[in-house]
């Protein structure tokens, strides 16, 4: 059917399993009190932390967040969809240097925001999901273009966000157009048309990629269709983690190629589809998504150009009695582990994260530092990130 068919662990000695897991259990509250989280050969070392204070109309846990350059500082900043706003933070020091809000209507309106990518002050790309339009702003919020980029060559519209963020390379901007109205099917082919590639130059639109074979002859469902990317800027490069494949697949912008990686290291994962069936089957989205949660399966991977590292995300199963009966933090923060990754896609290590305890969507790199914001339940008016170095 074009799947793996590894079992779900894949180790070269089982006596290292036996101390694998011995170690892990004996070390989970000596790693939760002094900070650190351990693989086999690398360790994340929590080494400070940083607080943002929020206004009334922002909140945590916030999918469009991103580290940039503004007024010649390296700030935080993030998107309030409740205001149409970008909020800057000293990265520094932590205060609130300023809050640009957008008008959705008007000569100067964008819509409502979904996402941003800016090159520098006076080149600001604000993306609209509900609008298919991207609008091209100066540093006085003044539109200079507006672009639409749907196209009947593309089955849907863009979802970005920091899992699939916008990019610049080679003076394309590209979009992540994840699926395919497919989802559903049992497929034995994908058009090249899942990421949007748009020329800043004479605003044309190419479109490229699709999915891979891992894919075919199995029914998926949405939840195991997103695609996930980031970019390699200095490489030109951009890398897609896609949920069920234990290979990743890098979009080469040099040489307009994809190229398929497949890494040495001790875990392979095997999801199960939805079904097998031939044609077309559909699940309640409930049960679609407790199929997926009990499951393990890949999410969003990362690229850290300072430690010049990927970390490739992965999701383990959420017990059944918190499926049945837990709370929403409780299946929405479950257990996962980190996959790394050196520049020439070697493995590296596998570092395990406890549940409940960090979004591990929003994640940045600062100055040789990992940065992973810290599920708040005691004061939501702090955005909290845990600050770590890899050992």
């Amino acid at each position: 059917m074009g799947r793996e068919t590894a079992p779900k662990y894949t180790y070269m000695n089982k006596n290292i399993v036996i101390l694998f897991f011995v170690f892990s259990f004996s070390c989970v509250e000596k790693e939760k009190s002094e900070g650190y989280f351990t693989g086999q050969s690398m360790t994340m070392q929590k080494v400070d932390s940083v607080q943002f204070s929020l206004d009334s109309l922002s909140n945590g846990r916030n999918t469009n967040s991103y580290i940039n350059k503004w007024k010649n500082k390296d700030v935080f900043s993030f998107l309030n969809k409740n205001s149409n706003s970008l909020y800057f933070y000293d990265i520094n020091t932590s205060g609130l240097m300023e809050v640009l809000k957008f008008p959705i209507e008007g000569p100067d309106g964008v819509g409502s925001i979904s996402s941003y990518y800016f090159v520098n002050e006076d080149s600001l790309f604000l993306y609209s999901y509900g609008l298919a339009q991207l609008s091209i702003l100066n540093s006085h919020k003044n539109v200079l273009n507006r672009i639409n980029i749907e196209s009947d060559l593309m089955s849907v519209r863009p979802e970005v966000n920091s899992g699939r963020p916008l990019g610049m390379i080679s003076g394309n901007l590209i979009f992540n157009s994840w699926g395919s109205e497919r989802e559903y099917f049992n497929n034995d082919t994908f058009p090249k048309n899942s990421f949007l590639f748009l020329n800043l130059d004479n605003n044309s639109k190419a479109y490229d990629i699709s999915y891979p074979d891992s894919y075919k002859g199995a029914i998926w469902g949405v939840q195991f269709f997103q695609v996930y990317h980031d970019f390699n800027v200095k490489d030109s490069l951009m890398v897609l983690s896609y949920p069920i494949d234990n290979s990743l697949y890098v979009y080469d912008f040099k040489i307009g190629n994809l190229i398929r990686k497949n890494y040495k290291n001790y875990l392979s994962i095997n999801v199960d589809p939805i079904s097998e069936k031939e044609g077309k089957f559909t699940l309640d989205i409930l049960e679609e998504v407790n199929h997926q949660m009990r499951q393990e399966y890949y999410s969003f991977i990362k690229y850290d150009p300072y430690n010049k590292l990927y970390y490739r995300i992965i999701n383990h199963p959420i017990p059944n009695e918190t499926i049945e009966f837990g709370d929403g933090l409780k299946k929405s923060f479950g257990p996962f582990s980190v996959l790394i990754l050196d520049s020439e896609f070697n493995f590296k290590d596998i570092i395990k994260f406890p549940p409940y305890e960090y979004y591990i969507q929003s994640i940045f790199f600062h100055d040789g530092k990992i940065y992973i914001e810290k599920i708040q339940t005691y004061n939501e008016d702090l955005l909290v990130f845990d600050i770590f170095k890899l050992k």
